[in-house]
């Protein structure tokens, strides 16, 4: 018998690896990515090192550490500098931040002895979905590293590892290029890519410069376009909500963070941050489990209400509890720059009194 075509498999699975990478030497990439959102995920390993250095600083000021999504990005350094003077804000939030990334996050600053004086957790009950329509995996993709996956396999479903595997070995898989995109970036002689790179260049610059958050490069206040809300709402729902179940996996790993932090003596605060009216009118009406007849809202803060209670780390419901006045948005989802001064305020007043003197 010739033993060797039972290496076939394996020549042709590398065959597939190698040729698979082909497209990522050099910066090809930068003609078929569609985000940069990458950027925001290499930044928080680079901040990661900042911060250990800032906390160990003799005579430096108050340390916020915020863990949390888009809807907590935009946050403008040059207010928090000014109103909050005595406070360095570190902010770790990245496009799609789930609690697995938070644990994550966590574990690193209890490795390094990282002890900030605050963490705020943005917490949302579309990060807790187990079954929804659009697949939530940036985060896992591009954050989380193949060790700790491994470590809390049994915490994760067995479609999110299987995808974990795929996305990781075959990059064309995960980015999935298309002919199209590649040939209107080298039109005009590539003056898309360019502009590509220099956004991305621009990027990375004021992730560096205010530590992590990403403020709206427009300013002023959005049209409140109520057909477009209305829909974009519609549309949220369909794709992050619809069908809801709760993902057990997500409780654990928020759990197992507060579980951390606070027994390193680290005060907490959990943030479900406003989203706008018709969104909140879906998930506090909306049922998603029958018999008896369930919404989002009663499905989830239950849950995290116990969370807050036993770890001592307040709730800040800013959908249907004490919130800001400003009630602005660019989507069904985000608050308008506008707003974030107020917003700002909001967290720190919070922050301030869950701190000791």
């Amino acid at each position: 018998m010739n033993f060797r075509i039972f290496l076939l498999p394996f020549i042709l699975f590398f065959l597939a690896f190698f040729v698979d990478k082909l497209l990522y030497i050099g910066r090809f990439e930068d003609t078929f990515l569609r985000t940069a959102t990458f950027l925001n995920y290499e930044h928080k390993l680079d901040m990661l090192d900042e911060l250990d250095i800032y906390t160990k600083t003799p005579g430096k000021k108050k340390v916020l550490v915020l863990f949390g999504n888009s809807r907590t990005m935009s946050f403008d350094h040059k207010y928090l500098d000014k109103e909050f003077p005595d406070w360095a804000w570190f902010n770790f939030s990245v496009p799609g931040g789930t609690t697995d990334y938070f644990y994550y996050l966590t574990t690193q600053l209890e490795k390094r002895g990282i002890r900030p004086d605050a963490v705020v957790m943005a917490v949302t009950p579309q990060g807790f979905n187990a079954t929804p329509a659009q697949p939530l995996d940036e985060v896992m993709i591009s954050g989380l590293p193949l060790s700790f996956v491994v470590r809390n396999a049994r915490h994760f479903t067995t479609d999110d590892l299987m995808n974990y595997s795929a996305k990781k070995l075959f990059w064309n898989y995960r980015y999935r290029p298309k002919a199209e995109v590649i040939l209107e970036r080298l039109a005009n002689n590539a003056r898309p890519v360019r502009i590509f790179r220099q956004f991305q260049y621009e990027t990375g610059v004021r992730l560096r410069e205010s530590r992590g958050s990403v403020s709206f490069q427009f300013q002023g206040i959005p049209a409140q376009d109520q057909e477009f809300l209305a829909q974009h709402a519609k549309n949220t729902w369909n794709d992050f909500f619809k069908p809801y179940k709760i993902s057990e996996g997500q409780f654990y790993f928020t759990e197992a963070s507060l579980k951390k932090l606070r027994g390193n003596g680290i005060a907490v605060v959990l943030l479900w941050a406003r989203v706008q009216k018709n969104l909140r009118d879906m998930k506090e009406h909306l049922p998603v489990v029958q018999g008896p007849v369930k919404t989002v809202r009663a499905v989830w803060t239950p849950r995290m209400q116990e969370l807050s209670v036993k770890y001592g780390a307040p709730l800040l419901d800013m959908n249907y509890g004490e919130t800001i006045s400003c009630d602005l948005f660019y989507d069904s989802s985000h608050l308008a720059s506008a707003c974030f001064p107020e917003f700002s305020d909001y967290i720190m007043k919070h922050v301030r009194k869950s701190v000791s003197p």
